[in-house]
């Protein structure tokens, strides 16, 4: 029987898009397709724009202004609007095998989602891959008023686990980016493990920022194998 903790020893908090969601490509098809609904300028380089917000964990306000710092604000918060609206009406593909990951990691872990997201579109993604169950709670900029890396993201995730008789010490981050969940599980001083499948880093990114070789892993699939032990 695999078993490394019980649900009551330890805690795995997952980011959602890039790790548990496939959401990195669709959503630079939506960011663009919104843009263009809103008149905004599509420069050449508007790809690598977008995945260098997302690589710094930029809030939307400071992503919008960081592709078109020139635009209006009231036309920007038209953007954002319909950008929210279609991510609370149109479902991501979680990454294969996902699901089985969590349904079996859930029997040994608290399990939670802590994402800068904000929280009408992360429960519709929740739902609509039908994960709701699986999780012990979500965290959000909604409830902390700030977001990752900012420790102050991690006070609801500890109230959470305190509560659940799990430690800090026991805490253990999954995530994606670099100075998002890496450099807030750093802020924490909580053990982390790098996916590498939404294709935000590569392996050797998240190796010269000193994330060792064993903690990086191709998708979320694959933690089970890391963490639960045969016996």
């Amino acid at each position: 029987m695999d078993k490394l903790y019980t649900r009551t020893r330890g805690c795995l908090c997952f980011d959602l898009d890039g790790t548990i969601l496939n959401s990195v490509q669709e959503s630079l098809k939506r960011v663009i397709k919104v843009a263009e609904s809103c008149s905004l300028p599509i420069e050449s380089n508007i790809e690598e724009k977008i995945i260098s917000g997302w690589k710094k964990s930029l809030g939307k306000q400071d992503f919008m202004f960081s592709i078109w710092p020139q635009e209006a604000p009231d036309k920007l918060q038209v953007f954002m609007k319909a950008w929210e609206e279609m991510d609370s009406s149109e479902s991501y593909e979680i990454f294969p095998n996902t699901k089985e990951a969590l349904e079996k990691l859930c029997k040994y872990f608290y399990l939670g989602i802590l994402t800068n997201r904000h929280l009408p579109s992360v429960f519709f993604q929740i739902r609509k891959n039908s994960l709701m169950p699986l999780f012990d709670f979500i965290v959000t900029p909604n409830w902390t008023k700030t977001k990752k890396p900012d420790p102050k993201m991690m006070i609801p995730v500890f109230e959470k686990c305190k509560q659940a008789g799990i430690s800090e010490q026991n805490i253990i981050l999954i995530g994606d980016t670099l100075e998002g969940d890496w450099q807030l599980a750093k802020n924490c001083g909580l053990e982390f493990y790098a996916v590498l499948a939404g294709g935000i880093h590569t392996r050797e990114e998240f190796l010269v920022a000193g994330i060792p070789e064993n903690h990086i892993i191709g998708s979320v699939a694959n933690l089970p194998d890391k963490l639960l032990i045969s016996g």
